[in-house]
């Protein structure tokens, strides 16, 4: 029964996503990934080089189209588990599962693949640092998400100056918060 359940959910995101899944975006990051593969060179470096490193052997491993099904499957598999990680103890499960299979055709018209990786590890960081307390691992982590989309330097910057400010309030405790901040951005 559970065999079944599986096949069915990646027959859906299969058939979910062939409208949406090829397209320039995703084509180009295989290109970056060849190129990288047998010309030892990024294209554009700005453009998330370690999801070129990730897609290589993928390149190596599986013809086309299906090393573009097996990015799809294993990015939403990744993602599926973050969101697992990240809110298991506040939604029932089985109700986890089914937002996660709703939201599939957002996730193949919205987001371009290295984004959902990097929201994975966005989503792992947070499930480390909040119910682990491995603040380590957390920055490591926002720090790989930003090297997959850059775009994601924004939360690893804004954590760095709130526990920055956390680390100075905890040093002075009389020093109000308002005062921090002033402090800091003059």
């Amino acid at each position: 029964q559970n065999l079944i359940g599986i096949l069915l959910v990646i027959f859906f995101i299969l058939i979910s996503s062939q409208k949406f899944y090829f397209n320039a975006e995703n084509l180009g990051y295989w290109y970056f990934a060849k190129e990288l593969l047998y010309n030892f060179d990024f294209v554009i470096r700005d453009r998330s080089p370690l999801y070129t490193v990730y897609l290589s052997p993928i390149i190596l491993l599986l013809d086309y189209p299906y090393n573009l099904y097996f990015e799809y499957i294993v990015n939403r598999f990744i993602l599926f588990l973050s969101f697992f990680l990240l809110f298991k103890d506040y939604i029932n499960k089985k109700y986890l599962f089914i937002i996660f299979i709703i939201w599939i055709p957002f996730f193949n018209v919205v987001i371009p693949e290295p984004q959902i990786l990097a929201l994975s590890l966005l989503n792992i960081a947070f499930y480390m640092r909040y119910k682990k307390n491995y603040n380590l691992l957390f920055y490591l982590l926002l720090f790989v998400a930003y090297l997959v989309r850059q775009v994601f330097i924004i939360p690893l910057v804004l954590f760095i100056f709130f526990d920055t400010i956390l680390v100075i309030r905890e040093k002075f405790k009389k020093i109000s918060l308002r005062k921090i901040s002033i402090f800091i951005f003059i």
